[in-house]
């Protein structure tokens, strides 16, 4: 009876935090699909004004080059009027026969190709200066700048990361001979090597992540006389809010996560040639930790490499996570207190 009331005792903690879980993610989709409507409208405002800009601009510039031919004509007229008042009479001297047949052995191609070889000869020896024609149209390219993270980080990033983690399961039976965890492997912890891919999304108060995570390692141990391992793999999805918008660089980032895993376990009793296979239900777990930027070691390193393959930054992480236990008796115990873990990561 007692046991009964203990299972049903789990089971609604169980189902409080995946509650509490279901209704995070679902928060989390209302803010996201609410801040993307935000940005559309404002993208289309921002638009808008734009095109208004553009329309009196050219309606300026053209206003202004108008005035600049009527002025230039009339300067032109006015000079040409002083030039012919003040011009003396000039002698009509004639073209000598010579020069005039050697310009029509030229002809018009060749004329034109001695026009082209002067013109590529002038712009030879000013190199330096780019004359564009006004019909050509001029593309101004948006250049990438390297403000602070705080002022150049968008809505949206993706993080990354490979990651190392020890769990300790201290009520774990053996399915074989019901010894625990430390009768058979010490105090050793199982030494998970893992990978995390998560989506970003940054907001004024900070950022929240929503990704997926998996993890393995594998102890052995002969202290009971026969060689035992157990392998272990556990496959989890995390929702985390990071306080990375507090100054103009997140050269310390503290964080706190709620996590949906399942845990599979594997015994193997090795001279006996036997296995005994544990798979554990949906379990929830929490995790607290700390992000520590590198972007400081390498400054310059850093810079080039967001300009160049848009890595925003890379951190080290250090978390500690906490694991409930989400299986009936007749299962091992997959349960542990918060056990450390480091990972490198990387935020695009």
């Amino acid at each position: 009876m007692k046991k009964n009331k203990e299972f049903s005792k789990k089971n609604k903690i169980k189902d409080y935090w995946r509650r509490t879980f279901v209704c995070s993610f679902y928060l989390i989709c209302a803010l996201i699909l609410w801040h993307h409507g935000e940005l559309k409208a404002e993208e289309k405002k921002q638009k808008e004004v734009n095109l208004n800009q553009e329309e009196s601009y050219d309606k300026e510039f053209l206003d202004s080059e108008e005035k600049f031919n009527e002025t230039k004509v009339e300067s032109d007229f006015h000079s040409l009027e002083t030039n012919e008042g003040a011009k003396p009479p000039t002698e009509t001297v004639p073209v000598s026969s010579e020069l005039e047949s050697e310009n029509l052995k030229l002809g018009p191609e060749t004329a034109e190709a001695q026009m082209q070889e002067d013109t590529a000869h002038s712009s030879a020896e000013d190199s330096s200066v780019e004359v564009i024609p006004r019909n050509q149209d001029v593309i101004v390219l948006n250049q990438k700048k390297y403000l602070s993270y705080k002022e150049r980080r968008t809505n949206h990033g993706f993080l990354f990361q490979i990651e190392s983690e020890n769990l300790y399961f201290h009520d774990y039976l053996s399915k074989y001979d019901q010894k625990t965890y430390e009768e058979l492997w010490g105090q050793e912890d199982v030494n998970l090597a893992g990978v995390s891919l998560a989506y970003k999304f940054n907001f004024m108060l900070g950022s929240l992540s929503l990704g997926a995570s998996y993890g393995y390692g594998e102890i052995k141990d002969d202290r009971t006389g026969l060689e035992r391992d157990i392998i272990v793999d556990k496959t989890m999805g995390s929702i985390n809010f990071y306080l990375d918008n507090m100054m103009s660089e997140p050269y310390i980032v503290p964080y706190l996560g709620l996590s949906l895993f399942r845990i599979n376990s594997k015994e193997k009793i090795v001279p006996l040639e036997q296995t005994f296979e544990s798979s554990s239900d949906l379990g929830n777990a929490l995790t607290i930790g700390i992000l520590v930027q590198l972007n400081w070691i390498e400054p310059e390193s850093a810079k080039e490499i967001y300009l160049n393959n848009g890595v925003e930054n890379t951190y080290l992480n250090i978390f500690f996570s906490k694991y409930e236990n989400p299986n009936n008796e007749n299962e091992p115990s997959v349960q542990s207190d918060f056990n450390w873990g480091a990972g490198l990561r990387v935020e695009f």
